[in-house]
This record gives structure tokens, C-alpha cells and sequence, in this order.
């Protein structure tokens, strides 16, 4: 069955790829924080803000073979997109322009306002 893409969800695989994201984001605004110009980021297929992982919220049948004190219980994970990570750059970008095909998503990137900081801690 074909994923609809208005849906907020990602593969396992999209963590590393954002964070891979986020890890060039940070070297590149540190590695140009003393220019003079204008940094601007462009993202033509933005996405979600925050993404469910497909797949997290499965739950696992018990197996006799491991002692599960927590049960099988599945937690969903999520994950921030890659517009929450490009505005929390340290050093970043002074303009963002954040695209998306579906209009539901892309009123949401409009609604984002600098400074926004988001924490992508737990603690």
C-alpha cells in the first residue's frame, strides 16, 4: 500500500538522515559564522515539523525465550523534521524559507516564527 504523503510519518531510516542533516547544518553555519553574507536555507520538500517513526508503535508478541519485565509493550517514536533542526542551528541561517506540496503542512511551516528554539532533549 502506497504511504499518502500528507501523513506525518517516516521511515526508521529518516533519523539518521536528519541527523546527518543537522550534523552538516552545525558545521557549516560554525564554519561560516564570520562571514559578512546573508545565509539563507532553502528547503524545497520540508516536510513535517515532527514525524512519527512507521513502524514503533508495533507491538512485539512476548517471547518464553527473554525475561521481559516491562512486557511487550511498543512505544511510538518521533522525531523532529528537518525545519525544527535547521531553526536550531547555533550559528544558523538569518532567513528560512520552508516549502511543502501539501497545504495543510506548508501553512504550519508559515506559522513558524524566528527565534524559535526547540529542545530536542528529554530531559
Amino acid at each position: 500500500m502506497k504511504k499518502d504523503h500528507r501523513e506525518a510519518t517516516v521511515g526508521p531510516w529518516a533519523a539518521a538522515k536528519l541527523d546527518a542533516l543537522e550534523a552538516y547544518l552545525k558545521f557549516y553555519g560554525l564554519a561560516l559564522s564570520k562571514q559578512k553574507f546573508t545565509r539563507v536555507y532553502i528547503d524545497a520538500f520540508a516536510g513535517a515539523c515532527v514525524a512519527k517513526v512507521r513502524g514503533t508503535d508495533e507491538v512485539n508478541e512476548p517471547t518464553p525465550f527473554f525475561d521481559d519485565p516491562e512486557g511487550s509493550d511498543a512505544q511510538t517514536q518521533f522525531i523532529l523534521g528537518s525545519p525544527v533542526r535547521a531553526l536550531n542551528i547555533e550559528h544558523g541561517f538569518h532567513r528560512h524559507y520552508f516549502f511543502d506540496l501539501d497545504e495543510t503542512r506548508a501553512e504550519t511551516l508559515r506559522l513558524l516564527d524566528l527565534p524559535l528554539r526547540i529542545s530536542s532533549s528529554c530531559d
